[in-house]
């Protein structure tokens, strides 16, 4: 089913939909397709156009519910080096900049979930409230994978690099993370296994 509704604010290039698609019958059970994945997509009103973010998560949140930084952020995870980078990362954040542990992350392919590190459980369609920040996630890997060997200025300058939001320069195809104080889910697709 799509139902139409008026462009808020004079935007252009508006659409909204009202689907949901549940599969039923024998191949995966009623509401899961073969396959294991059902997508449902929620009556609120999103331009496609504009306004698409995406944000993984392990955890199911219904529709409206408004996401918020995971308390201490990624810079409480205990993985070799994230700690380290993390405190890199902060050192040489400008202080417009809102500190990776205060910011709802985001992509602006559901595809690129996995590959920035987020989990496809829940995969949900965002609306990010307030300023949008981006950063090339290559400044933040080479600084990972080379931090205990480099030189302080090196340091800094893939730390300036990523808060830049410019493409790191030796990747083909960059990986942008997007980041926002909170986010309000206007849409989900849930992965089940089946």
């Amino acid at each position: 089913m799509t139902s139409s509704f008026s462009a808020p604010h004079g935007e252009k290039n508006f659409t909204a939909r009202a689907l949901v698609l549940f599969a039923r019958g024998p191949a995966g059970g009623e509401g899961r397709p073969e396959g294991g994945r059902r997508m449902t997509v929620y009556h609120r009103a999103v331009s496609l156009f504009s306004s698409s973010y995406y944000h993984g998560s392990q955890s199911e949140f219904p529709v409206g519910f408004v996401l918020t930084p995971q308390p201490g952020g990624y810079a409480t995870l205990d993985e070799e080096g994230i700690v380290e980078v993390e405190e890199i990362l902060e050192q040489y954040r400008p202080p417009e900049k809102i500190a990776r542990r205060d910011a709802v992350y985001m992509v602006r392919d559901p595809d690129e979930i996995d590959r920035a590190g987020g989990y496809e459980d829940f995969i949900y369609t965002v609306i990010p409230i307030g300023n949008v920040e981006v950063s090339d996630m290559g400044w933040y890997s080479e600084l990972g994978a080379y931090y205990m060997d480099m030189p302080e200025d090196e340091k800094q300058r893939l730390a300036e690099g990523y808060w830049s939001g410019r493409p790191f320069p030796r990747d083909k195809v960059s990986l942008f993370e997007y980041r926002a104080r909170s986010a309000e889910i206007v849409a989900v697709e849930v992965n089940e296994v089946a």
